[in-house]
């Protein structure tokens, strides 16, 4: 008896929770929208979807689905790829502004924005399939690496990346500085940069380097840290848009999972996004979409 009225006062008080609010939409925002350049279509449904075709000059990711709501008068997407992305708006009828500098024109509202969505995705789905084509999966091939350090460790039977394997890299340039060495009033800026890559072998090893920045040195040229760590992963495909889950089990015991997306064109991690380096994805270069 006592269990029953225990959890009978438990239901209760769940029930008596408040309710999670809904996302915030904007229902201003529904329709597709396209930029003057033709280089920027976005698709928004009233159910909180959003479709992104980018192929403006600095965009690495050319097409990708996603969520948005709006917080704190803020847009806020959720992209598959891309992952969270935040920027102010306005809606002035069919005009559209983001960042306060982007401006987009209505070309379809909700009916149209439906079929749209639709297209683009099928489009997406297909391209993404015949970019999987070019990177298969298979079962881990015996082989040793060069600069292995633990070759034996190399998985038997695991699903991974044929054929050449994978490469991937994250590089960000840098504005630095320093002082001066005879005038300390003299402060003098200099380029340099931070990189990070991640090599996936078909025989279930992988590589991943970080290239730091350190300063300069005695004759005011950049220096750099690196380290490289080694271990070895397994892929569980899971559609063409939804892309593969990677675990990467270090050789120093750490371990975690990686989103392998767009026709195996990107890796994400929780806060970096690398670029496929063979080859890169360049969408201004080829462009998929018709």
């Amino acid at each position: 008896m006592q269990f029953t009225r225990r959890l009978a006062a438990l239901t209760l008080a769940a029930l008596l929770l408040p309710a999670q609010a809904a996302p915030a939409l904007d229902t201003a925002l529904v329709g597709v929208w396209e930029n003057t350049a033709d280089d920027l279509e976005l698709v928004f449904l009233p159910d909180g979807r959003v479709f992104s075709l980018n192929t403006m000059p600095g965009s690495a990711v050319e097409a990708e689905t996603g969520t948005y709501q709006v917080k704190n008068g803020q847009l806020v997407y959720q992209w598959l790829i891309s992952g969270l992305e935040r920027t102010s708006y306005g809606v002035d009828g069919d005009q559209l502004t983001l960042g306060g500098w982007l401006n987009l024109s209505r070309t379809g509202h909700m009916n149209e924005a439906a079929s749209e969505y639709a297209r683009r995705s099928q489009e997406l789905a297909d391209i993404t399939r015949k970019w999987l084509s070019r990177y298969p999966v298979a079962q881990a091939r015996p082989g040793a690496v060069k600069d292995d350090p633990h070759p034996e460790r190399a998985p038997r039977e695991a699903a991974v990346y044929g054929g050449a394997g994978l490469d991937f890299e994250d590089l960000t340039l840098l504005d630095r500085s320093y002082i001066d060495p005879d005038n300390p009033n003299l402060v003098h800026t200099y380029k340099t940069f931070q990189a990070s890559e991640i090599f996936l072998y078909p025989n279930g090893r992988f590589w991943h380097t970080t290239v730091l920045p350190k300063g300069v040195d005695a004759r005011l040229q950049p220096t750099y840290t690196q380290t490289t760590v080694w271990g070895s992963y397994s892929v569980k495909p899971q559609g063409a848009l939804e892309g593969d889950t990677v675990t990467l089990k270090y050789d120093g015991g750490d371990s975690g999972t990686v989103k392998v997306l767009g026709g195996r064109r990107y890796l994400k991690t929780t806060d970096v996004l690398y670029l496929n380096q063979k080859p890169k994805p360049r969408p201004r270069d080829e462009l998929q979409f018709r």
